[in-house]
């Protein structure tokens, strides 16, 4: 049960330090000892079509060895600057200047089209889930994370491309992942790299940050919090990754969403800097969060929830929780 709450590199299964672009014995043996929900790919991982294409395909061929799940291969192919595949020079698939680009036609059918082209060559080359699209609004000029990932800066726009670029993935079988809740694009620092802060308000945030994810929540397959902190909000200082206020309360309470929450990767500065990668992981779950993305160690990680649970601190109840809400993503079960 534990495994299933992580998707992770797979280097974080070989207990190697090199780069993988294959299946390897000790890969191998990492996904028979510790089966997590699934692996992403990385620009590192992906060298030409023949590689990611078998790779893939060993290890969705092992996982049906060792689980009775499926495994889900992951990867960022937002389109623009952040895409694994298109901005690789061995491939020829189709290729966007950015999302931005495509949210100024002001036509949302190039969104679904973006969507469909991205969607086929991922399931081609055997990805179940894109990390996309960006539900950010660009909305801070001096945003150095967002920019042109975004679709634009007015949110009804910026909701409507969601939703089409959603529809033209999801015709390909593909699995999504809007990001990053509660909205990255007002801020002005960069995650990756250490505490990023927004003074919104919850409702200044509802009234245009939010508004591209509450149009979308019934589509989206997981929802993935920023490391931002919304002192206005929770009246504290902890991350929306960590916050039960922002996850709990506000994302499963008041906007009623049921599905996957799943961390932008948790070894991004502003947690790993903050927290141990150990407490980092509990909070996550204790927040409401149900997938961790690239843990800063696996092991310790999955440890630590056990952990957690063996001492009282989280329920198996509440990992069931989570185990539903992703087994029904993974066999495409939507509650009515």
């Amino acid at each position: 049960k534990i495994g299933q709450l992580f998707i992770v590199r797979p280097e974080s299964l070989s207990g190697g330090s090199g780069k993988l672009t294959s299946m390897t014995d000790a890969l191998r043996k990492g996904l028979s000892e510790r089966m997590p929900a699934g692996i992403i790919m990385f620009g590192e991982n992906i060298t030409d079509p023949s590689q990611i294409k078998a790779f893939n395909e060993d290890l969705h061929m092992s996982a049906y060895l060792y689980s009775a799940l499926p495994l889900m291969i992951a990867v960022d192919e937002e389109g623009g600057l952040v895409a694994r595949i298109a901005n690789n020079p061995n491939f020829s698939v189709p290729e966007y200047d950015s999302m931005l680009s495509v949210g100024n036609t002001g036509d949302p059918v190039n969104a679904f089209k973006a969507g469909l082209a991205i969607g086929t060559y991922l399931k081609d080359y055997g990805f179940d889930i894109d990390l996309a699209p960006v539900a950010d609004c660009f909305t801070n000029p001096a945003n150095r994370v967002i920019g042109d990932r975004s679709f634009g800066s007015d949110p009804a726009l910026v909701s409507e491309m969601v939703g089409e670029c959603i529809d033209g993935l999801h015709s390909r079988g593909i699995r999504v992942s809007l990001k990053h809740y509660p909205g990255h694009g007002d801020t002005a620092n960069d995650s990756h790299t250490g505490a990023v802060v927004t003074g919104r308000t919850w409702d200044e945030l509802k009234a245009r940050e939010l508004i591209p994810f509450m149009g979308n929540l019934p589509k989206a397959d997981m929802i993935m919090t920023a490391h931002i902190v919304s002192a206005g909000v929770t009246g504290d200082e902890l991350p929306a990754t960590l916050s039960p206020v922002m996850i709990n309360e506000k994302l499963r309470g008041e906007l009623g969403y049921d599905g996957v929450v799943i961390t932008d990767p948790m070894e991004m500065g502003a947690i790993s800097k903050e927290f141990s990668q150990e407490e980092a992981a509990v909070r996550a779950i204790e927040a409401g969060c149900d997938i961790i993305l690239c843990p800063g160690d696996y092991n310790k990680e999955y440890d630590a929830i056990r952990d957690a649970v063996n001492s009282g601190r989280l329920t198996e109840e509440r990992i069931d929780e989570s185990l539903l809400r992703i087994i029904r993503m993974k066999l495409g079960i939507r509650e009515e």
